[in-house]
């Protein structure tokens, strides 16, 4: 999500934080890239902590909804496949899923990654069938 990307940008930017060992104990968040010890006591940090913890429950909250739309109108999200337009976000989705869950959570965030790997794997392919089926250009948000 942006928060894991803002966190990194000042993680990697600002002098409040130093590289270590991927598992080491001061490395407490180990998003991708790398993982850094941080002065957790400085307003930057504070702010962009928040932030990303923020980002993070918006993007749970938006992905609860797509759950619980494909548990409720499963048709329509089919039907939302079969069109690489409206298809499109889900290829996102996946992305985000893989960023966010990659490192985490045990073998919870490692099923959920491995899940949104496939799954954006499976929509990729289908979408190149689609575009040699119906002869058309893709797009580049598709991949």
């Amino acid at each position: 999500s942006l928060g894991v990307d803002w966190f990194k940008w000042y993680e990697e930017t600002f002098n409040a934080c130093h590289p270590t060992e991927y598992h080491n104990a001061a490395c407490i968040f180990t998003e991708f890239p790398g993982c850094f010890a941080c002065e957790t006591q400085r307003d930057g940090y504070q702010f962009f902590l928040r932030f990303h913890y923020l980002c993070s429950t918006i993007a749970f909250i938006l992905s609860s909804f797509l759950v619980g739309k494909i548990l409720i109108a499963f048709p329509v999200v089919r039907d939302e496949l079969a069109n690489p337009t409206t298809a499109a976000p889900l290829g996102l989705l996946c992305m985000a899923f893989e960023k966010v869950f990659a490192g985490n959570f045990g073998l919870a965030g490692m099923g959920v990654t491995y899940v949104a790997s496939a799954l954006h794997t499976a929509v990729a392919v289908w979408f190149i069938f689609i575009s040699v089926v119906y002869k058309t250009l893709p797009e580049p948000s598709w991949f």
